[in-house]
């Protein structure tokens, strides 16, 4: 069977078929070719270069469950912080607002005003008399004397004035030799009572002071100020020493009573529960 061009013969069993052909080429030469496949390759090692440009490189996003705890866990922590705060601040104002039992400041006695203005003026003229005879002056005072005293210091001592952040002084007597001393510390609205306990000594020389103790309410501060306190108002007579390994002061035990300038020294200083007695004794006809 004659074949035009552009047809093929194709055997279908024991029969021949003619197909024609498309002249139009479906594939290339490129596309009989076998690819090989290619070597996949493997990663280099970092070098300082690459490593730093990574460590700059923004990290991905925190997914937003761990966006949404973090404010949480600033919250409790914020809160718990809080808390410790206010408890701090209860404790402290509450120490601060202690009263030790010996402080018991109390107002002007009036029923004994002038009974306590009498038995000052006594005092007074008592120890005048004996210095200006040149004989030694026994004193002995109690502590509810000397805290009535001090309640009516207006009325006794018109100029004298305690510190302008201090009021409602009082004082309780010791043994062996030592003095607390308190007085109202007003710190806004709160009240805490300030409290110095010193130690007191005489000997022929000096008189010896030397804070031992001091608080506000019962929250122990530092002696230092109550020292420099007592040396501001010593008028430079008052010397810096060490007691027992404590700051003290010390000033000569030398004095001037004011009625007839008699000098004098104090002598037999002690302090016990509740009382103190000294004797004054004229620097002239002192042995």
């Amino acid at each position: 069977m004659p074949l035009r061009p552009r047809q093929v013969v194709i055997m279908v069993g024991n029969r021949a078929q003619v197909v024609p052909v498309d002249p139009r080429p479906t594939c290339t030469v490129k596309d009989l070719l076998v690819k090989k496949p290619r070597k996949k390759k493997h990663a280099s090692r970092p070098t300082p270069a690459s490593a730093a440009a990574a460590a700059q490189a923004p990290r991905p996003a925190a997914p937003a469950r761990e966006k949404r705890a973090a404010p949480h866990r600033h919250r409790r922590v914020f809160l718990v912080a809080s808390i410790v705060l206010a408890l701090a601040a209860i404790g402290a104002a509450g120490a601060m607002a202690w009263r030790p039992a010996w402080y018991a400041a109390s107002p002007v006695d009036r029923a004994r005003l002038e009974s306590d203005k009498r038995d000052l003026a006594a005092l007074v003229s008592n120890i005048s008399d004996a210095l200006n005879a040149g004989r030694p002056a026994e004193i002995s005072l109690d502590r509810a004397q000397l805290n009535r005293w001090l309640a009516a210091r207006r009325e006794l001592w018109p100029d004298a004035e305690l510190p302008g952040w201090l009021s409602e002084p009082c004082v309780a007597l010791e043994q062996p030799n030592r003095v607390q001393v308190g007085g109202l510390l007003r710190l806004g609205v709160l009240a805490a009572v300030l409290s110095v306990e010193f130690s007191v000594r005489a000997d022929a020389a000096y008189l010896y002071i030397n804070p031992t103790d001091a608080a506000v309410g019962s929250l122990p501060i530092t002696t230092g100020w109550a020292l420099t306190e007592v040396v501001a108002r010593g008028e430079g007579q008052l010397q810096r020493i060490t007691l027992d390994g404590r700051p003290g002061v010390k000033v000569l035990n030398e004095w001037v009573w004011p009625n007839g300038k008699v000098p004098f020294c104090i002598e037999n200083l002690r302090i016990t529960a509740d009382r103190l007695s000294a004797r004054l004794v004229p620097l002239r006809r002192r042995s």
